[in-house]
């Protein structure tokens, strides 16, 4: 009689027996019970992968953000939507006013003022940052 080599088995099983009762493929998955998680864990990496792409392109429009000559209005738009993306849960910004020495990103639900001079963003609410690139860190 020649012996059968008892090599581990495909699958989440080790080593599979000789003599099995009751499941006919012992080193396999059950068949009703693998897709599922597949299928979420892949919509879970689409979803993840989205949402670092959009966190990518935020963060490269606020490296672009030039501070030594001040922070223009435009330059607050992006600032601002950066802050509410991370913070406010991507609230809508609805205007961007002078404030004098600051510009005051008025967003759903609430307010915060950007400076003028530094890009320092203060916030009643949220944290505050002494440079707006520390918004990713």
């Amino acid at each position: 009689m020649t012996r059968l080599p008892n090599h581990p088995a495909a699958g989440k099983a080790g080593i599979a027996l000789q003599f099995a009762i009751g499941h006919p493929c012992p080193g396999l998955p059950e068949p009703h019970r693998w897709p599922m998680p597949r299928i979420n864990s892949f919509t879970s990496l689409i979803a993840l992968l989205v949402i670092c792409a959009g966190c990518q392109t935020q963060r490269g429009k606020l490296r672009a953000v030039d501070l030594s000559d001040g922070v223009s209005q435009s330059e607050a738009m992006v600032i601002g939507q950066c802050y509410s993306d991370k913070h406010l849960g991507g609230g809508k910004i609805t205007s961007i006013e002078d404030g004098g020495d600051h510009w005051v990103v008025v967003a759903k639900p609430v307010s915060f003022d950007i400076d003028k001079h530094s890009g320092k963003i203060t916030s009643q609410v949220g944290p505050s940052y002494d440079r707006p690139l520390d918004i990713y860190r």
